[in-house]
């Protein structure tokens, strides 16, 4: 699944979550999270987890994950 790390930046900056926390809440490390937010290759579960961590709307769910 690609998704639209640009977007996904744009939301953590807005609700304040640095990518610690969101490695913390998807059960990676720091390094792990940047990796895949480089690659924006995240697996249904941590795309889930991370929709939990980062409060989204359904535009923005539709937006940074479901973008073409």
């Amino acid at each position: 699944m690609k998704v639209d790390t640009q977007e996904l930046r744009a939301l953590m900056i807005y609700h304040n979550r640095s990518q610690k926390d969101l490695a913390k809440s998807i059960g990676l490390s720091r390094n792990t999270f940047t990796l895949k937010l480089q690659s924006g290759d995240f697996k249904i579960s941590e795309v889930h987890k991370l929709m939990e961590s980062v409060p989204m709307t359904m535009q923005d769910v539709e937006k940074v994950f479901f973008s073409e």
